[in-house]
C-alpha cells in the first residue's frame, strides 16, 4: 500500500496529479469513508462576462462507498434555451485510484423527457450511469456552461445529503455588475483573490451532510447556501429590475399586460354566463367553476414562456394552460364582467417559504387575487376541485406577490384553523364471535382533509380506489369490502363503506380482545424519531385538522365487557385528544376526538408534543376484553 501511495504522488502534473492528491487524502478521512458516498471536492466558478452572458465552470469529485451510494454516480446535466453545456469531461477511477475510463459529452445519453403535465418544453437532459466492479470508486466531473441571462445567476449550495470535504464558489465580476446576496446558515466572508472586489471566493471545508428530521419544514432542508440576485437583467429582450418587490411585480406586469385579450365574442359569452346575477361573489363562483370545468392544467415551457403567460384568448380557445396561463384567463373573465382581479405570484408551501427580505424570483406558481369589499378571494386556477373561498394548504403560511396596476403588494396567507379542516366518521359495527367485525361507515371530509382525498377518488382506477378505501379503514386488520361509494358536494366529500374487518378481535378461550379505535389508530409512524435533546428543527404538518370518530359496537351474543373500558382526555395548546365509552345492554358506544390545533409545532413545544402523542398512541392501542 505504501508503494502504491508513493506512485500516486509521483504521477504526471495537471488534473491527474490533483486527483491523486485528493484521493490519497481521502483514504484516511472518516468523513469520506464512513458514509454511503462523499464529495471530495466541489468547485464552481461564475464569470460574469460581457452583455448578459455568464460562464459557469465547475468540478466535483465523488467517492462512491457502497451500493446505497450508487445513486450519486448517476450524473445528470440539463440544457435549455437559456443554458448551453459547452463541455463535459468525466474521469472514472477504481478503488485503487487508477483511471479506468474517460467520458465526454458524446458519451452522454440524451433525452427530452418532461413531466406528465408538461405538454412540451425545450429542455435536453444529458445523463451518465457510472459503475465500477468494486467499491469504492471515484468520479471526477468537469463541465462548462454558458448561461444567457443574468436572471439565472447561479447560487451556491455547499451542503449535500452526503459529506463535502471541500467546497468553493468563485465569482469573477470584471464589469462590476451590481448584485445582492442572501445568506442561509453559516457562510464565511468572501476572500478577495485578485483585482480587488472583482474576484471573490467563498470556501468551506469538511461540510457535514444536511440534517434530516421527521416532519421537517421544506425551508429547513436548505441549511447552508449563498443566494445571488442581480439588480438588473435581460431575458429575450425583456429587461427586469429586482431591487424591490415593486420591481419584481413590474417585471411580471410587463410580461403579462398584453395577454388579457379576450375577443369581443369571448367577452359576450363570459357575460352571458352570469346574466341575471347581481352578487359579485356569485358571479365569481360561476366563472371559477366555468374555468375548472372547461380547462385543464398543461404546461408548455418554451423560452420566456416559462415566465410569460400565454394569452387569455389562446387559453380560452385551447382549453388548457399552466398556472399563469389559467390565472390570466381567470383575471380576464372577471374584468369582462366588471370585477377587478390581479395575478399573484407565490411559492407553494411544499417548496419552502418565501423570504420577504430578499426581492427576487422566488416563485413557482401563480394564482388569482380578487379584492372584494366584504371579502378577499384567492383562486387556485390549476385545481378543478378547490371550492371558492378555500385557500388550499399548499398556499397557506406563505407570501403572495399581488401584481396590481401600479405596484406589487406582498400579502401573507395565514394557516386555516383546525375547525375548517374536519373529518367526521359515523360507524355501526357488529362484533362476531369468531373475532371479525362487520361494519357500515360514513366518512365526511371538509376543507383541507377533503383536498387530501378528492384527487384519488376522481382519478384513481377502480382497483386503486378500493386499495385506498382499505387503507382508510384497515388500521387493525385486513378488510373485505362489500360495497363502497363516494360523493362530493364541493364543500364536503362523503365516502360510504360496508364490509368486514377479518378477525381483528383475538379470541382466547371465552374471551375476545379487540381494539375499539378501529379506523383512526395513531402509531409510532406518527411519532417523530428524535428525542427532545436531539431535535433541532420545529415540526411541520400540511395543515391543522379535527377528527371525530363515533362507533356503535353491538357485542356478540352472550358476551359482556370484562376489562379495558375507560376514557381519557388531554388538552394542550397544540393538540387535543379525548376518548369516551358508554355501555347500554349489548351496545358499546365509542367516541374519539383528535385535534391538531397547530400545523407548525415550535421547537420549544416539541418535547411536550412528543409526550402527548405517546399517551395518545398508548390509548389508541388499548384493548377491551369481552368475556362470555
Amino acid at each position: 500500500m505504501r508503494s502504491l501511495i508513493i506512485l500516486m504522488l509521483f504521477l504526471a502534473a495537471g488534473r491527474g496529479q490533483s486527483f491523486q492528491k485528493i484521493f490519497v487524502t481521502s483514504l484516511t478521512d472518516t468523513l469520506a469513508t464512513d458514509y454511503t458516498a462523499a464529495y471530495l471536492l466541489s468547485e464552481k466558478t461564475v464569470d460574469i462576462t460581457d452583455g448578459e452572458e455568464i460562464k459557469e465552470s465547475g468540478r466535483y469529485i465523488l467517492r462512491i462507498n457502497n451500493s446505497k451510494g450508487k445513486k450519486y454516480s448517476y450524473i445528470n446535466f440539463r440544457e435549455s434555451e437559456f443554458v448551453d453545456i459547452e463541455s463535459i469531461e468525466i474521469d472514472v477511477y477504481d478503488s485503487q485510484g487508477q483511471k479506468t475510463r474517460h467520458l465526454d459529452r458524446d458519451d452522454a445519453e440524451e433525452s427530452a423527457l418532461s413531466p406528465g403535465y408538461v405538454l412540451y418544453d425545450n429542455n435536453r437532459y444529458l445523463s451518465y450511469r457510472i459503475e465500477e466492479a468494486r467499491f469504492p470508486w471515484y468520479i471526477d466531473v468537469r463541465y462548462v456552461k454558458k448561461i444567457k441571462s443574468h436572471f439565472f445567476w447561479p447560487d451556491w449550495y455547499p451542503q449535500s445529503r452526503i459529506p463535502v470535504l471541500s467546497s468553493s464558489y468563485t465569482l469573477i465580476n470584471k464589469k462590476d455588475i451590481p448584485y445582492k446576496t442572501k445568506t442561509i446558515g453559516n457562510i464565511p466572508s468572501a476572500q478577495e483573490t485578485t483585482n480587488g472586489k472583482k474576484r471573490l471566493k467563498w470556501s468551506l471545508k469538511r461540510v457535514e451532510p444536511l440534517d434530516s428530521e421527521d416532519f421537517m419544514a421544506p425551508e429547513n432542508k436548505v441549511q447552508t447556501a449563498l443566494l445571488f440576485q442581480p439588480h438588473t437583467f435581460e431575458m429575450e429582450n425583456v429587461s427586469g429590475n429586482f431591487e424591490s418587490w415593486n420591481d419584481v411585480a413590474a417585471w411580471y406586469r410587463g410580461l403579462a399586460s398584453s395577454q388579457y385579450n379576450l375577443t369581443p365574442e369571448m367577452k359576450r359569452h363570459i357575460r352571458s354566463l352570469v346574466s341575471g346575477i347581481d352578487d359579485d361573489k356569485e358571479k365569481i363562483r360561476v366563472l371559477y367553476r366555468y374555468l375548472q370545468e372547461n380547462t385543464r392544467y398543461v404546461a408548455i415551457q418554451l423560452g420566456i414562456g416559462g415566465w410569460k403567460p400565454y394569452s387569455a384568448r389562446e387559453v380560452y380557445e385551447n382549453k388548457y394552460g399552466d398556472c399563469k396561463d389559467l390565472s390570466t384567463m381567470m383575471v380576464s373573465m372577471l374584468e369582462a364582467v366588471g370585477i377587478p382581479a390581479y395575478p399573484a405570484l407565490i411559492l407553494t408551501r411544499d417548496k419552502g417559504r418565501l423570504r420577504p427580505d430578499f426581492p427576487s424570483s422566488q416563485f413557482n406558481h401563480c394564482i388569482a387575487f380578487v379584492p372584494l369589499q366584504s371579502d378577499t378571494l384567492w383562486l387556485e386556477c390549476t385545481s378543478d376541485v378547490t371550492r371558492l373561498g378555500h385557500i388550499p394548504y399548499w398556499l397557506q403560511d406563505t407570501y403572495a406577490l399581488v401584481v396590481r396596476e401600479d405596484r406589487g403588494e406582498l400579502i401573507y396567507l395565514p394557516l386555516n384553523p383546525a375547525g375548517k379542516n374536519e373529518l367526521l366518521t359515523e360507524t355501526r359495527a357488529v362484533i362476531l364471535s369468531n373475532g371479525s367485525i362487520r361494519f357500515s361507515t360514513e366518512l365526511i371530509f371538509s376543507g383541507d382533509t377533503r383536498l387530501s382525498v378528492i384527487d384519488r377518488l376522481k382519478y384513481y382506477k377502480d382497483q386503486e380506489k378500493i386499495s385506498f378505501y382499505k387503507r382508510l379503514i384497515s388500521r387493525t386488520g385486513s378488510v373485505n369490502l362489500a360495497s363502497h361509494s363516494w360523493s362530493d358536494s364541493g364543500a364536503t366529500v362523503r365516502i360510504k363503506l360496508r364490509g368486514t374487518l377479518v378477525k381483528v378481535a383475538r379470541k382466547s378461550g371465552r374471551r375476545l380482545f379487540f381494539q375499539p379505535s378501529l379506523f383512526s389508530t395513531l402509531s409510532n409512524y406518527n411519532l417523530p424519531d428524535e428525542d427532545e435533546q436531539e431535535r433541532d428543527y420545529p415540526l411541520f404538518f400540511d395543515y391543522a385538522y379535527s377528527r371525530s370518530d363515533h362507533i356503535e359496537f353491538t357485542l356478540p351474543r352472550g358476551y359482556k365487557v370484562e376489562a379495558g373500558i375507560g376514557g381519557m382526555a388531554i388538552d394542550t395548546d397544540f393538540a387535543q385528544y379525548q376518548v369516551d365509552f358508554s355501555l347500554s345492554a349489548d351496545v358499546l358506544d365509542f367516541k374519539r376526538l383528535f385535534i391538531r390545533k397547530k400545523a407548525r409545532i415550535p421547537l420549544e413545544e416539541y418535547g411536550a408534543y412528543r409526550k402527548f402523542l405517546k399517551k395518545a398512541i398508548k390509548q389508541d392501542k388499548m384493548k377491551l376484553v369481552l368475556k362470555k
